[in-house]
């Protein structure tokens, strides 16, 4: 299994997304192009399949960093990934997917990238009766 930093794959990742991809050996004797000769130290692999290295789903807050739209303050996220595109106010708690992702904005630094954003389901309860 190998894992690299990709700049755009065209599956629905973008520039930053981490991905784990999965090869398989080509053996040389199931190679059918005469064309094709290996050097002493190459080898030929298919590419099996391509994953988002870490997904992870959170119940957060929307929250805002010099005009950025975060849950948490953790995780970036566009409207295009919220359910039915709405703008979701600040504060309200989103249940949100987001996948392993290297996202810069100026001096801000993302480590997670939302893929899909929409209302919480999950009631929050609080122990203080004044909220």
């Amino acid at each position: 299994m190998k894992y690299c930093l990709i700049s755009y794959f065209g599956l629905g990742c973008v520039l930053g997304d981490w991905l784990k991809v999965e090869t398989q050996r080509v053996y040389e004797e199931e190679i059918n192009d005469p064309n094709v000769e290996l050097q002493h130290e190459e080898t030929l692999g298919i590419i099996t399949s391509v994953k988002p290295n870490e997904i992870k789903t959170v119940v957060g807050s929307v929250t805002l960093k010099k005009n950025v739209h975060c849950i948490d303050d953790e995780i970036y996220y566009t409207t295009e990934v919220v359910k039915g595109n709405r703008v979701i106010p600040l504060n309200s708690r989103v249940q949100c997917t987001a996948v392993s992702s290297t996202q810069k904005f100026g001096d801000l630094k993302f480590q997670w990238r939302a893929i899909k954003v929409g209302p919480s389901e999950f009631i929050e309860y609080t122990s203080d009766p004044h909220k």
